[in-house]
């Protein structure tokens, strides 16, 4: 196999990104203090007929009205409130768990993309914990979590970088402790776990009753979604990189050697797809045979999901972090800049671009033909697909403006 060559600059900023530095360091590698900017989470968006939930960069998960948000009105609206994650038992203010913001308290980081239920909204921490949050809590000015795991308040497992995943009343979670988790989603308590032996920073795929993971140790796990007993275990030729997407009788995701790669969902036997020019980090998107998939090298591929046999490639200005979308014939993704594409799926041929002032590493989010986009900089932005504009923005550093 032809060895990997990395974005090694990109490489040390997205670890940092994720909490694996030591303190508070720079993505140059120079150790800057407490006072500078710290560990800082990507968190994406789920929704509940015309609410946005998210974790901001500052450790809250935000309800978002979208009428509200579109009108510019003052923070919370009717329906809208936020929570500050807690941080269980911090040792280390700028140890690799924490933010360390520029100054006062420490605050959590969250990576994980909350879930929804009809009456519960529910987020991960990087400091090790699992929250629920009532979707209407009683008082939207002072809101506080409704169930916790670990119920202790020191209690932590490893820190949660995939989303969160409600099926049928059951909440699934990795964890960088190398556990997997199905929760009872009303009580938050423990249904099972399993040791996959090494961190978990995918997000788990629940289908057909059997929950698909991969770890850090080259493996990818098939267990049982009832009591998490295992059907198969398969080696990989290195760490899964992607969340795993499930595409007919296969699962699909990239690796960290450059290759996408097809799983048998019965057996486990594993197929080498396509190799890019660098890592495959976000999570495919598939339809209609065709996988689309976003590259550190820059790139936005289309892929024959039989046959590996690329269809089309469109350049972006930067490496592509943030899972891309799907709407209609568009494929719309976006690069690290900023910089968006708004791309012809069938032909690949760039329609338009805007350019969000910011770093974006989240993925993107589609609802009514509205693109939202979580930036580096705090701001969540509403980007009309027909248009290519923003047509809101919102700071969710509350306080800030």
């Amino acid at each position: 196999m032809i060895k990997a060559k990395f974005n090694i600059a990109l490489i040390i900023v997205i670890m940092l990104g994720i909490g694996l530095a030591i303190g508070c360091m720079s993505p140059t590698g120079g150790d800057i203090g407490c006072g500078g900017p710290g560990t800082q989470g990507w968190s994406g968006f789920t929704s509940n007929d015309d609410t946005l939930y998210l974790g901001s960069r500052n450790g809250a998960l935000l309800a978002l009205n979208l009428e509200a948000r579109s009108q510019n009105m003052m923070f919370p609206g009717e329906g809208e409130w936020d929570y500050t994650v807690e941080i269980a038992a911090p040792v280390n203010p700028c140890g690799p768990l924490l933010s360390c913001g520029t100054g006062g308290a420490p605050k959590a980081v969250l990576y994980s993309t909350p879930a929804a239920s009809e009456d519960l909204i529910y987020i991960g921490s990087y400091s090790g914990k699992v929250y629920s949050v009532l979707s209407e809590p009683v008082n939207p000015r002072s809101v506080e979590y409704d169930q916790a795991y670990p119920r202790s308040e020191t209690g932590t497992i490893g820190g949660i970088v995939g989303n969160l995943v409600l099926v049928d009343d059951v909440l699934f979670a990795g964890s960088s402790n190398g556990m997997v988790y199905a929760l009872d989603a009303e009580k938050l308590q423990k249904i099972w776990e399993f040791d996959t032996g090494e961190k978990v920073w995918t997000t788990p795929v629940i289908s057909d009753g059997v929950v698909y993971i991969g770890s850090f140790n080259r493996k990818i796990f098939a267990l049982s979604s009832e009591d998490g007993s295992q059907i198969w275990q398969v080696d990989l030729p290195t760490a899964m990189g992607s969340t795993p997407v499930v595409y007919k009788d296969k699962l699909i995701f990239g690796a960290f050697d450059r290759n996408l790669y097809a799983v048998n969902k019965s057996d486990g036997q594993i197929k080498e797809l396509f190799q890019g020019g660098n890592w495959f980090w976000a999570e495919p998107v598939i339809k209609d045979n065709i996988i689309y998939a976003a590259c550190l090298d820059n790139s936005i591929y289309a892929i024959n999901a039989d046959t590996g046999i690329e269809q089309w490639k469109q350049t972006a200005e930067s490496p592509v972090i943030s899972k891309p979308v799907l709407v209609g014939e568009l494929l719309i993704s976006i690069a690290k800049s900023g910089q968006m594409q708004f791309i012809n799926s069938n032909n690949g041929v760039l329609e338009r671009t805007l350019k969000i002032d910011a770093e974006v590493m989240a993925p993107l989010y589609a609802k009514d033909d509205i693109i939202y986009v979580h930036a580096r900089n705090g701001y969540v932005y509403a980007v009309d697909v027909l248009e290519a504009k923003v047509i809101w923005k919102f700071s969710t550093d509350l306080g800030s403006e």
